[in-house]
């Protein structure tokens, strides 16, 4: 039993000195972005629902952030934010339509 739980410690400190965590995270980031260029009906869904989400609870979540801006940034952060949100959306509905 020590034996086993020696050699699982053994094997994760040389995975994370050894730098293959590196590639790994650098393959998941890049495995998101593919397919990008194909049309998902359910990451339009799922995008919809996100920026939907957002504009239902803005009394909470956004205008209190957006309370202490003036115009032009105002303006800026409340695009960036339903953008931000459609496209995190979007991504994630077309990960699970790829799966």
């Amino acid at each position: 039993m020590l034996d086993e739980i020696w050699d699982s410690l053994c094997d994760t400190f040389e995975y994370i000195l050894g730098f293959e965590w590196v590639s790994d995270f650098w393959e998941a980031i890049t495995g998101v972005f593919e397919n990008i260029g194909e049309f998902s009906i359910f990451g339009l869904i799922f995008g919809l629902i996100s920026a939907g989400f957002i504009y239902f609870v803005r009394d909470y979540m956004l205008n209190p952030f957006l309370d202490n801006m003036i115009g032009f940034s105002k303006i800026f952060w409340m695009v960036a934010t339903y953008a931000a949100c459609f496209i995190a959306g979007y991504l994630m509905g077309k990960h699970f339509e790829d799966t």
